[in-house]
């Protein structure tokens, strides 16, 4: 009886509290007003955020402000919430902001199965003249990769919502050539069968050096809520020689034989994205990244061909911190690319259970993969999660079809959301992946 009458107290409760939310009349945004801010001009946090005068008020809509605010990267502390207005229904939002100084300084090491290990460093000096610009210089120096860049960012052209972004850069990075008698020696070896040792004598394969120096020019647009788009006009030279020759010769080997040299590659793109807002607490989100690239020789470039790049992937958060994630990729090239802008599943694109180039070594025009993670969360240090996975690449002249897909199942751990193992249980191949391996991070 007790628990009977416990239970219509609750059911009361509730029934009282959602009638009452209903006659709560809404609240308008009667003005914004900021404090803290001793160089950051008022219009630019203003503009920051997609809670404007005249808005209706949520909560929700205040917690999204505070994450706009932060994602600019000008503040140290962002506090936001709101007061009663001058009349009923009308509410003052007021923001508090500890402005950082200088900017950010980053430093620390990465791996990858590409790169190997590699110091990277990172100085940014952000809010010029108080209006949110960035100029920064970045430094990377590793065993098979090294470079620099600086950057200047306006994300408010002309106190607009369009974005000036200027680039320049120059790296250096060592390729092994990856001939397909390797990659037989190296399933052999797997699966047990019998080949000749010489064929995976690493003095066969060849490794070349593609170097790249030259700048990019982007003007971009914020549509609001992880919407946005970017021009982009880049030009570049690119130097290809060779750091080892193979000894085995092949098509490829021929490729990067012809390429030897100093070529201009211009490129005219544009890129749509929509990224995640915020964590994956409630409801299903989405990412989606098309790219549009074209290379015209009209305009000086080395070759004439178009790179048209399309990923989506939906997560769909489940109870108990569980969440399920699929995503695809596709990809087509149109004309005669050089052969190093190709596509590839390496690097970025490499997938959780092959090996590096082991699907299509030497590229393809035409790309097509698919992805599903299941990750449950493991206390405080990462998540453990499930994968399937499916890729192929094609060459000019072979049609897509689906029976071509080389796909893999298994298991893996992210710890701390920095480093990532995984093994693929049908290639039997151990993957580790990750973005940053320690450093530093400061806000100053």
């Amino acid at each position: 009886m007790k628990r009977l009458s416990a239970s219509l107290l609750l059911l009361s409760w509730i029934i009282a509290g959602a009638s009452g939310a209903q006659e709560r009349p809404a609240f308008v945004v009667e003005r914004i007003e900021i404090l803290g801010n001793d160089r950051t001009k008022e219009k630019v946090i203003i503009r920051s955020m997609d809670l404007k005068q005249g808005d209706l008020l949520t909560p929700h809509r205040l917690v999204t402000s505070q994450r706009d605010l932060y994602r600019t990267h000008l503040f140290r502390t962002v506090h936001v919430s709101s007061k009663p207005g001058t009349s009923d229904g009308k509410a003052i939002v007021v923001i508090y902001v500890d402005e950082k100084r200088f900017g950010d300084i980053n430093a620390g090491g990465e791996y990858s199965e590409l790169d190997g290990f590699t110091f990277v460093s990172e100085v940014r000096y952000v809010n010029l003249r108080g209006e949110g610009k960035k100029v920064g210089v970045s430094y990377d120096l590793g065993e098979r990769r090294r470079g620099w860049g600086g950057t200047y960012n306006d994300p408010y052209l002309f106190g607009s919502r369009y974005a000036l972004l200027i680039d320049l850069h120059a790296s250096a990075f060592e390729r092994d050539l990856y001939p397909d008698t390797e990659l037989a020696f190296r399933k052999a070896q797997r699966l047990g069968q019998f080949i000749d040792p010489s064929v995976g004598n690493p003095d066969r394969n060849g490794v070349y050096k593609l170097g790249r120096l030259g700048g990019t020019v982007g003007f971009g647009r914020d549509f609001g809520r992880g919407y946005g788009a970017i021009f982009k006009y880049s030009a570049e030279e690119v130097d290809v020689r060779w750091l080892r020759q193979p000894r085995a010769s092949g098509p490829y080997a021929q490729e990067v034989e012809d390429s030897r040299g100093r070529d201009p590659l211009v490129m005219i793109g544009v890129e749509f994205r929509k990224t995640l807002q915020e964590p994956l607490r409630r409801i299903p989100q989405a990412e989606l990244v098309a790219s549009f690239d074209y290379s015209p020789i009209y305009l000086g470039s080395v070759s004439h061909f178009a790179r048209l790049r399309v990923s989506a992937a939906e997560h769909i958060p489940l109870p108990a911190g569980h969440v399920l994630s699929l995503g695809c990729r596709a990809g087509a090239i149109l004309w005669n690319p050089p052969f190093y802008e190709r596509l590839f599943l390496d690097g970025d694109s490499q997938f959780r259970g092959f090996e590096r180039r082991a699907i299509g070594p030497e590229g393809g025009t035409k790309l097509l993969s698919a992805e599903a993670v299941y990750s449950v969360p493991v206390g405080r240090f990462g998540r453990f999660y499930l994968f399937g996975e499916a890729a192929n690449v094609w060459v000019r002249g072979q049609d897509i079809k689906l029976r071509d897909l080389n796909g893999a199942f298994g298991i893996g751990v992210s710890l701390l959301n920095r480093i990532e193992f995984s093994f693929g249980f049908g290639p039997r191949t151990l993957i580790v992946r990750t973005p940053r391996i320690g450093g530093i991070s400061a806000g100053v």
